[in-house]
């Protein structure tokens, strides 16, 4: 798409009682789409008809600017994706257009490196989709209808201690502690399956959040449970499924998206993109990527299919445990810049 493409709305006429006057209007509305920008730009919206518009505004973000031109800051825009519309007014008719805006980081993502510093056995028939350590034991969430299962395991040995079969129309996913209760998401079903995280036994079942898309990635801040759904957003979340914020995972060159298993550590989120070989350090406060891991050296050697991606995250030792989906083994790793 050409950056100052202009792009033609054309109103359909309606009738009511007589004929309404229409207009053709031009703007440059939808090059913000292909644009990448930063707090302190400002966007200006051209607004081109050979007749005198009756009225005009921009809603930006739900809000309305009587104006053809805003500044971009932390007040009335967000890091990543905006909503971006204007409406026209002329001969009783309505005109419109939507669009987007993408607010970037104004830093680059630090590249880091690791040291490798011990291997474990992983259940290579495990579809892993959650992947945290607990009072000393893996506790581990595998996907795939009529194969998804919640289980506990020694790290050293693989030794299983718990487990849990879900029911045959169950995928699961992402796994999270809060205050002794185990949450679990689910991919499609949207169920988040509550355990006591003792002895895996059911508590309850409850309904995901409605802003969640789908059930991917899950870990805990503080007393919050931060949850992914496959896209760029991160959804921070209590007890009772209400979510109190979100935020965008966003780098200094693109929005992140895909964004998968979590793992919260030092004050940081770090998480997995589907099917890509690398961690994310996200800034929880503002969804800012600070740091990527490569780890591909280490996923290629598990590259038995190509559902056998990277997809867990733990810790353990001050250190970062990864394992993935039919991986045979998980490595802890020391991150170092």
């Amino acid at each position: 798409m050409t950056k100052n493409l202009l792009i033609t709305t054309i109103l359909v006429v309606l009738f009511s009682c007589g004929k309404k006057e229409s207009v053709e209007i031009s703007t440059n509305l939808s090059s913000y789409n292909d644009k990448n920008m930063k707090f302190g730009e400002t966007l200006t919206i051209q607004l081109n008809t050979e007749q005198k518009i009756d009225s005009f505004y921009i809603l930006y973000n739900d809000k309305k600017y009587h104006s053809n031109q805003l500044k971009l800051d932390s007040i009335n825009s967000k890091l990543g994706y905006n909503s971006i519309s204007y409406k026209a007014y002329y001969g009783g008719n309505e005109y419109s257009e939507d669009a987007f805006v993408t607010i970037l980081s104004p830093n680059k993502e630090i590249d880091y490196s690791y040291t490798l510093v011990k291997t474990y056995p992983h259940d290579a028939t495990s579809f892993t989709e959650g992947f945290f350590i607990h009072n000393g034991l893996v506790y581990e969430s595998a996907g795939l209808q009529e194969k998804s299962r919640l289980f506990t395991y020694e790290l050293s040995s693989g030794k299983v201690h718990k487990n849990t079969a879900q029911a045959a129309e169950i995928f699961s996913e992402g796994i999270a502690i809060l205050k002794d209760t185990l949450y679990q998401l689910t991919y499609q079903n949207r169920k988040v399956l509550v355990y006591n995280s003792k002895d895996l036994s059911g508590i309850n079942t409850l309904e995901m959040p409605s802003f969640m898309k789908e059930g991917w990635g899950a870990t805990t801040m503080n007393n919050q449970l931060v949850f992914s759904d496959g896209t760029q957003t991160l959804f921070f979340v209590d007890s009772n499924m209400n979510v109190q914020k979100t935020v965008q995972v966003v780098g200094h060159e693109k929005v992140y998206t895909y964004v998968n298993e979590l793992e919260y550590f030092n004050g940081k989120i770090y998480a997995n993109v589907w099917q890509q070989d690398f961690i994310l350090i996200i800034n929880p406060n503002n969804g800012v990527v600070e740091g990527i891991i490569d780890v591909t050296e280490i996923a290629k050697n598990e590259k038995t299919s190509q559902e056998a991606v990277l997809n867990g995250i733990a810790v353990i030792n001050g250190n970062l445990l990864i394992t993935g989906k039919y991986w045979k083994n998980s490595y802890e790793i020391q991150i170092r810049k």
